[in-house]
């Protein structure tokens, strides 16, 4: 099968799969979590909202650098072929 995919395919294949990684990745970034155990009882402090944030912008970053590198190689691919 792998014999039959041309490197355009391929890079066609990683750039989309880059871009959907960011539009699902920040999409699901951005859902309200539903609260959990003590979240009904407890509002949320100042601490827990920064683990929070800190989560989220770490998140990003795992989203943003695993589309990036798929886009990157898909870029790659098209300048060496």
């Amino acid at each position: 099968m792998w014999q039959q995919l041309s490197w355009q395919q391929l890079s066609t294949f990683l750039f989309y799969a880059g871009v959907g990684i960011i539009i699902v990745g920040f999409f699901l970034v951005g859902m309200p979590r539903p609260p959990r155990g003590d979240d009904y009882v407890t509002p949320v402090g100042a601490d827990q909202a920064d683990k929070i944030r800190q989560r989220r912008i770490r998140q990003v970053f795992i989203i943003s650098g695993s589309a990036l590198l798929l886009i990157g190689l898909s870029v790659l691919i098209q300048v060496l072929t």
